[in-house]
């Protein structure tokens, strides 16, 4: 943990450090992905612990108290390991609810995958009957992020097969809300092209904003920043056609934004990778996007011409049924 001003703070287990091992022997790959804070500054940690045998990865969360310490609350010992699917399993994400419950998302079994636990690692069978929802867009899926809304929905989004993104909503009780795009989620793809998805904010009313790769081969793809409206459909609002496509590096090199942060003026920065020579010249890079506005009833441009690389129309939807 650091402060304000970047520094480690030493009131969080004495050196601003933690490090645990997930099956406390030692001898498999840990790895954190998501995390969250509790109204008491209680940490919440999303990963995923090598088990061996039966030789597969398995979902984490662990409890950490504000003071830096595993919290023996939380499942006796701070951890719990998950294994809900048989087979591999990736935490990516954490929620807390403001009933201090937690939502945990990740991609299990090649599928986008939540549950939800208490405070002391117990599944909360209140949520889809058994505590956890599997996602079925299509014949895979890789979760990216999770998002709830001020009506306590739940957004999670990630890709799906045949290069396509893919977002759904769910109801706070654990089932897929109808009300969204088809049976509760929606794919899509901008200009037929490979449509990959990083990273979601919900803004405007819970619109789920997103960004990340649109191209025609790995090699050729440029950012992108898209919106959906609350039903689960592009919004037109939105640079007119619901999305907007930036090249950040002229030419036909590789550009992926991942992650999102929308300013408090309504301004959104995408941040990712400019990718001039693989492994040999991959740069950082920054773009930022006005806010949307209206005159006249003709929806302005959005891009705020900064995109700056940092050294070392037409959308196909697809809205495809998802099950539990």
């Amino acid at each position: 943990r650091l402060d304000t001003a970047g520094v480690l703070d030493n009131t969080f287990n004495s050196t601003g450090v933690l490090f645990f091992d997930g099956l406390g022997t030692n001898t498999q790959p840990d790895q954190a992905n998501g995390i969250a804070v509790d109204a008491n500054d209680n940490i919440y940690v999303a990963g995923v612990c090598g088990v061996s045998p039966p030789f597969d990865n398995q979902l984490l969360v662990a409890k950490i108290s504000a003071s830096g310490q595993l919290d023996a609350t939380f499942d006796n010992d701070g951890i719990k390991i998950f294994n809900p699917t048989s087979a591999n399993e990736f935490g990516k994400a954490a929620i807390v609810q403001p009933d201090g419950k937690i939502l945990v998302a990740a991609t299990a079994q090649n599928k986008m995958f939540v549950m939800r636990i208490d405070s002391t690692g117990v599944l909360d069978n209140s949520f889809n009957g058994n505590g956890q929802l599997q996602l079925n867009f299509s014949s895979s899926g890789d979760l990216f992020a999770m998002e709830i809304d001020s009506l306590n929905r739940i957004l999670v989004s990630g890709n799906t097969s045949n290069n396509t993104a893919g977002i759904a909503r769910i109801l706070p009780n654990g089932t897929l809300d109808a009300t969204f795009g088809a049976s509760g989620a929606f794919t899509f793809k901008i200009n037929q092209a490979n449509t990959t998805l990083s990273d979601m904010k919900l803004v405007d009313g819970n619109k789920p904003l997103f960004c990340g790769s649109n191209g025609n081969s790995t090699t050729t793809t440029d950012f992108y920043v898209a919106r959906l409206d609350t039903t689960g459909s592009i919004d037109s609002s939105f640079n007119q056609t619901g999305y907007s496509i930036q090249s950040i590096s002229n030419g036909n090199y590789e550009d992926d934004a991942n992650a999102l942060a929308v300013m408090a003026d309504g301004r959104i920065f995408a941040c990712g990778t400019s990718v001039l020579s693989s492994a040999v010249n991959e740069d950082i890079a920054l773009l930022l996007l006005k806010p949307v506005t209206i005159t006249t009833g003709i929806q302005t441009n959005n891009l705020d011409r900064k995109s700056t690389r940092l050294n070392s129309s037409h959308v196909s939807e697809s809205r495809m049924p998802s099950s539990a």
